[in-house]
């Protein structure tokens, strides 16, 4: 499902946003380049589903069968950390 959505950010929104692209833009790792606002936002929401998964995993609102099927719709790398975090 794609929908097309305009959000209005507050500058210091646009600040922060500036702010992850420049941690990105400067990572000895980075082979991408400069992130669009699509990819940045995008990554944004990977990383925030996978917190969630780590936390509701966590307090025991999810199974672990859920928690393991949350971490598939996430990049690989994402899905590492995440269990990583999980399980400490």
């Amino acid at each position: 499902m794609h929908s097309k959505s305009y959000i209005k950010f507050t500058p210091e929104e646009i600040d922060k946003l500036h702010f992850v692209c420049k941690s990105i833009c400067t990572r000895p790792d980075n082979s991408i380049g400069r992130p669009t606002k699509k990819e940045l936002l995008s990554g944004l929401i990977d990383s925030a589903f996978g917190d969630a998964l780590k936390n509701m995993y966590a307090d025991d609102l999810i199974t672990e069968e859920e928690f393991e099927e949350g971490l598939e719709e996430l990049p690989d790398y994402l899905q590492d950390r995440t269990r990583q975090r999980a399980y400490e």
